[in-house]
């Protein structure tokens, strides 16, 4: 994951004419503003969970410089808030009824 994550940012920036490495602390909210963005299409294109957003930026922020990393907080705030908003974006499947584990909390499913 690391690496399409890394290289769809490096590709983003370049169509925005943004620099990748190091980014501004700017360009990593907006990448992260516009990936929950794509994560909202109604066309299917792309559906990412907040967890996967997370994860993707994770990767972005360890790729940079050492010494050179964005700060997180406003996107830490922005996921936080969409989060709230998007019930969806934290949906988890049920994986038990394919791993044959017993359901651990049967009743009313």
């Amino acid at each position: 994951m690391r690496g399409t994550a890394v290289e769809e940012f490096k590709a983003w920036c370049a169509e925005h004419g943004r620099v990748d490495r190091p980014c501004t602390t700017a360009t990593y909210t907006e990448y992260g503003t516009y990936l929950m963005s794509q994560a909202n299409r109604k066309d299917g294109t792309r559906t990412m969970k907040a967890a996967t957003i997370r994860a993707y930026m994770s990767h972005i922020r360890m790729w940079q410089p050492p010494g050179k990393c964005p700060d997180r907080t406003m996107f830490n705030n922005i996921i936080k808030g969409w989060t709230e908003k998007n019930p969806r974006a934290n949906s988890r499947k049920a994986w038990h009824h394919l791993t044959g584990v017993p359901d651990p909390c049967p009743i009313g499913r």
